[in-house]
């Protein structure tokens, strides 16, 4: 039987194309949303379709032809509700996010129908809408900004005196502002994509800095990442291509590789 993985990845974008001046008569800006992601190493793609107030209604993920997963999205109230079912529909994942009275997640609960296992997370952001702190069980992970990027992630257990956990460091392009702000819009939606250790975020306590509260001011360069005694572990070298105010590929390389494309339609 197929084994899903735990976290669903919070990440996909609805976007807005950049403003064209005109001094005369305002001309109408087009809505400009992603419709597919795909993993260029596994040849794995996300197919995502909107319902008409243009919210993520379900995602199907293919491999080539084969289906590998139908993800559905359901909004009721402050909560969204992702069901994720793998191609042999014997099993599922389901992901309840609680949110505040600014879209912000405040809570996020997991339960994997194959391993009868669950998973709860909290998290907290400051005053500006950063998120800077959230916790797993008996993990907590506290966020350090600089200039409107996060610059290190710091674990510890705190069952066991605070003891220090994974950490990691990140420089950021200084010449190019992240694509998601303030250029474009994020949607509050959820969505399973590929694994929790793929799309360039590697493993579930680093995506949520990347995809939750207010969004890093630059691009990514580079991720460091270290052991529990502080040595460097890995590293995670980031480039982007872009079109106009459009993100069309990121490419990581460094200790793994992942190469991702998007594709747009604009209305």
């Amino acid at each position: 039987m197929h084994k899903k993985h735990l976290l669903p990845v919070f990440f996909i974008l609805l976007l807005s194309c950049k403003k064209t001046e005109d001094t005369t008569t305002p001309k109408a800006v087009p809505n400009c949303y992603v419709t597919s992601v795909r993993d260029e190493f596994k040849d794995i793609t996300a197919n995502i379709n909107y319902d008409k107030q243009g919210k993520i209604s379900g995602i199907i993920r293919r491999q080539g032809t084969f289906q590998l997963e139908k993800d559905t999205v359901i909004y009721s109230g402050n909560k969204i509700i992702v069901n994720a079912t793998p191609y042999n529909y014997s099993e599922y994942v389901k992901s309840t996010w609680t949110l505040n009275g600014t879209s912000q997640v405040t809570n996020l609960s997991t339960y994997d129908i194959y391993s009868k296992r669950s998973s709860d997370y909290s998290f907290e952001y400051n005053d500006d809408g950063y998120l800077i702190k959230f916790i797993s069980g008996v993990f907590q992970y506290d966020v350090t900004y600089d200039a409107g990027n996060p610059i290190k992630i710091t674990s510890k257990r705190t069952d066991f005196n605070n003891t220090p956990e994974i950490s990691y460091e990140m420089e950021y392009y200084a010449d190019k502002l992240n694509l998601e702000q303030p250029n474009f819009q994020k949607s509050p939606i959820l969505f399973n994509f590929l694994d929790e250790g793929n799309f360039g975020f590697f493993s579930g306590d680093i995506w949520f800095i990347y995809n939750l509260g207010k969004k890093s001011k630059n691009l990514i360069k580079t991720l460091k990442r270290y052991n529990s005694g502080g040595f460097l572990g890995s590293t995670f070298n980031f480039t982007f291509e872009v079109d106009g105010d459009k993100l069309k590929r990121r490419l990581m390389t460094g200790s793994a590789s992942d190469n991702s494309t998007f594709t747009y339609k604009c209305e």
